[in-house]
This record gives C-alpha cells, sequence and structure tokens, in this order.
C-alpha cells in the first residue's frame, strides 16, 4: 500500500508541474517547475515517510538507459560526424563550465553546501539530446 501512495504522489507532482508549465509558463521547461514541487514534497514529514528509499541502479536500469537507448537509435550517425565540434563544445566544454559557475553560485547565493549545490546543479544541466530537447522546449533557438 505504502508503493501505490508514493506512485500517486510523485503523479500527482507530474501531473501538477505539466499543468502548471502548460499554462503559466510555457517558455520553460517542466523540469524547472517540477523541482520547487519536489522541494515543497520533500520538506513535508507527512510526505516524506511515505517516500520509498531510493534505487540508483534501479532507475538506471530501467529508466535511464531505456531512453539513451531509443535516443541513439533515433539520431543519425552522419549527422553526429558532421557536427562533432558543436557535439563537443556543448557537451564537454559547455556543461563543465556552467555546472562550475551555477554549483559555486548556489553556494555562495543561498548557503546550500557544496555538494549538495552541484547535486541540484547536475540535475538541472542538460547531458544529452533529450534532456537538451526538454529543457529547450517553446524556445527559439538561433541555427548555429
Amino acid at each position: 500500500m505504502k508503493i501505490m501512495i508514493f506512485i500517486g504522489i510523485i503523479l500527482l507532482a507530474v501531473a501538477a508541474s505539466t499543468m502548471i508549465q502548460q499554462h503559466f509558463a510555457r517558455k520553460s521547461s517542466v523540469n524547472y517547475i517540477a523541482m520547487p514541487i519536489g522541494i515543497v514534497l520533500a520538506i513535508i514529514p507527512q510526505t516524506n515517510s511515505l517516500i520509498e528509499s531510493f534505487s540508483s541502479e534501479v532507475f538506471m536500469g530501467l529508466i535511464v538507459a531505456p531512453l539513451l537507448f531509443f535516443e541513439g537509435q533515433r539520431t543519425r550517425l552522419y549527422s553526429v560526424l558532421r557536427s562533432w565540434r558543436a557535439i563537443l563544445g556543448l557537451t564537454v566544454v559547455m556543461i563543465i563550465l556552467a555546472t562550475t559557475a551555477a554549483g559555486f553560485g548556489i553556494y555562495l547565493s543561498l548557503g546550500v553546501s557544496l555538494p549538495m549545490s552541484f547535486i541540484l546543479v547536475a540535475i538541472l544541466t542538460p547531458t544529452d539530446a533529450t534532456a537538451t530537447e526538454s529543457v529547450t522546449h517553446g524556445l527559439k533557438l538561433p541555427k548555429k
């Protein structure tokens, strides 16, 4: 029964963040709306006791791995080889710089511990095509 309540709470949080994004914040990613909702759920002691312990191995095996596999299946090798410089610049340079700047920014401005600030930044930083598409959803980006 505890797992059913846990899944129901998570589904309600996802539905709420999606509805808020669609009605009020069309230009922002649903990820940036779901984060505060998750933080509020984590702060409330009653919901905290209902949440099951997190298993990173199960999450990686059942959710992340299939997402990355199917995203890789849709990506054409020719387009990857043609724009390898842009891909390298986005995945390595931009992610390292953005993560470092935002991590220290959260640490200095909010007073959150340094490891926790880097965890928050790592959650919000898009590191693959699926995450980048999610964050840039609804935005007009220049071709370059």
